[in-house]
């Protein structure tokens, strides 16, 4: 490394640490590239176990029956062994004319493969990567989600802040003048402003002219808060429809939403309230009536039977009744389409 690289000469090793922590805590290097770097080093230092017999039969039978084998090799390569919490999210599938062959490629690959996975954790790995090929066979692309950015209002939004802080600004000015016994010249001006321009033939006085502000005010609000229930209704559906976990996770609340917990008490105080309680000594009344009717009610109960769940039971009520476009799976995977993971 070092006759390759001589500029690396006068760094320490734990300064080569700091930056090799710092690029990857800021995401500069894809996961996909991180893979294949990784894959090269273990490739280079002989870390890579061979493939077994069974493998490469099945790896051979692929290749000479499905198209679509070398893409999913390639996938495979990318994405095979890639923390799940990193994978990139693949987008909804568009369906055309060739979408079906696509799928029942992509089965073919997965029936071959299946017989070989080992955990659910590998078939989970090996259904992403299906779907990652059947989205880039059909002609869709993989985008890497952009950086957040702070949520910038809309303009019809603007509008209306900017109208109800004018509204709100003015109702202090004026409500300032006519409350004061002596105001001061600048709010007398201001004030005397503010009525010129909003002045007519039903409002002549400075009265008259804060209560046709204050309308107006409730007026603006309302429609904002209209407004804003309306778009957040939308942006709702929006993320119920595409990302059903972003939408989950915004309707919790937030820690700064949380009413704030009361100060917990010394250990004094917590000794001085349940000392006194628990340090007596007492026997309960076992023969209390509340007891027997609570023993005569569960006697009735019937015991509840231990039922097995078996994998036939999970293919069969939980992954074959899916919700057809509506998942809740980080990464975007549609399971239903894919037959043979089932």
């Amino acid at each position: 490394m070092v006759e390759k690289f001589p500029e690396l000469r006068c760094k320490s090793v734990q300064n080569i640490l700091d930056q090799r922590r710092s690029l990857f805590k800021s995401n500069r290097v894809p996961a996909d590239v991180v893979v294949l770097i990784r894959a090269d080093v273990s490739r280079e230092l002989g870390l890579l176990s061979s493939p077994s017999s069974d493998e490469s039969t099945v790896e051979e039978t692929i290749r000479a029956d499905n198209p679509l084998s070398d893409q999913f090799a390639e996938s495979e390569m990318l994405y095979g062994g890639m923390d799940p919490t990193a994978r990139q999210r693949i987008p909804r599938l568009r369906v055309n004319s060739g979408t079906r062959n696509i799928v029942r490629l992509i089965n073919e690959i997965l029936e071959e493969k299946v017989r070989l996975v080992p955990s659910i954790t590998e078939l989970h790995e090996l259904v992403y990567i299906g779907a990652i090929t059947a989205v880039k066979a059909n002609g869709q692309r993989i985008v890497a989600p952009a950086m957040r950015k702070s949520p910038q209002r809309p303009p019809w939004e603007e509008r209306l802040c900017r109208k109800v802080d004018k509204l709100r600004k003015e109702i202090g000015r004026l409500s300032s003048f006519l409350t004061s016994a002596n105001p001061s010249g600048r709010i007398r001006s201001a004030a005397e402003s503010i009525i010129r321009t909003y002045e007519n033939p039903e409002n002549t006085t400075g009265h008259e002219v804060l209560d046709l502000l204050k309308q107006r005010l409730m007026v603006l609000s309302c429609r904002l808060r209209r407004y804003r229930q309306s778009k957040m209704r939308r942006k709702q559906a929006h993320l119920f429809r595409n990302n059903q976990k972003e939408l989950y996770k915004q309707l919790q609340v937030s820690p700064q939403q949380q009413p704030q917990a009361n100060a917990s008490p010394t250990s004094e105080e917590v000794l001085g309230y349940w000392g006194p309680l628990w340090s007596c000594s007492s026997q309960h009344n076992s023969g209390a009536r509340w007891i027997r009717e609570e023993r005569k009610r569960v006697d009735r109960v019937q015991t509840m039977v231990d039922n097995l769940i078996t994998l036939e039971n999970v293919q069969e009520y939980c992954l074959r009744n899916i919700i057809r476009w509506s998942t809740l799976l980080r990464d975007g995977q549609l399971y239903e389409l894919f037959t043979a993971s089932l």
